[in-house]
């Protein structure tokens, strides 16, 4: 699990792809209030197991996105989803 040996800090670059699904380094490292060292490591640990991915194809000023999070988003809705469990469709 993610959680269990992850540190703090990417579990907020986590948090922050819901508001943002497309980051730079510079943005994680600007919205988290953390050094240029750290963010490109954050970014490379999600990048690494699946979070994230480059779009770019460049050395430099990389831009990263979060599949599954513009998934959900892009997903149609299907119109029983909003029923709760235990109330009449």
């Amino acid at each position: 699990m993610l959680a269990a040996r992850a540190p703090a800090g990417v579990l907020q670059v986590i948090d922050l792809l819901f508001i943002r699904p497309l980051v730079t380094v510079r943005q994680v490292e600007h919205n988290l209030g953390i050094t240029y060292q750290t963010a490109p490591r954050y970014v490379n640990q999600l990048e690494e197991i699946g979070i994230l991915r480059e779009i770019t194809g460049q050395a430099r000023n990389r831009v990263y996105r979060a599949d599954g999070v513009l998934a959900a988003i892009e997903e149609p809705l299907n119109p029983t989803d909003d029923v709760l469990p235990g109330e009449a469709r």
